[in-house]
């Protein structure tokens, strides 16, 4: 019974998770860059993979090997995304505060 209750709360996490992710990438669809796109599509996909596998036969299934190494370089890629969004936006704002800083000093207001 126990281990009956942790695979159907694995499922419904995984359903959580896609519905998370279904709903950043349609709501805020100009907030992500293509690699972060790809890295959600992906570990959501394995996520839908793993899901009847689970529930029909606990034990190991052919999906058991590749689809946890496929979710997790969904989730590198989505994370390696963000952290290039991030960076980059740094450099934007690194760029835009020395700008305003020249020109404060150009108009003597420094």
């Amino acid at each position: 019974m126990t281990l009956y209750l942790i695979h159907l709360a694995t499922v419904l996490v995984g359903v959580a998770m896609i519905a998370v992710l279904v709903v950043k990438v349609t709501v805020y669809p100009d907030n992500f860059n293509w690699i972060e796109r790809a890295g959600m599509a992906i570990s959501a996909g394995t996520i839908v993979l793993r899901s009847p596998a689970i529930m029909n036969s606990p034990e190991i299934t052919p999906f058991s090997d590749w689809s946890t190494l496929v979710f997790m370089i969904g989730l590198l890629m989505m994370h390696a995304g963000r952290l290039f969004r991030l960076h980059k936006h740094a450099k934007k704002g690194d760029r835009a505060r020395d700008a305003a800083e020249l020109h404060l000093r150009a108009r003597g207001k420094l």
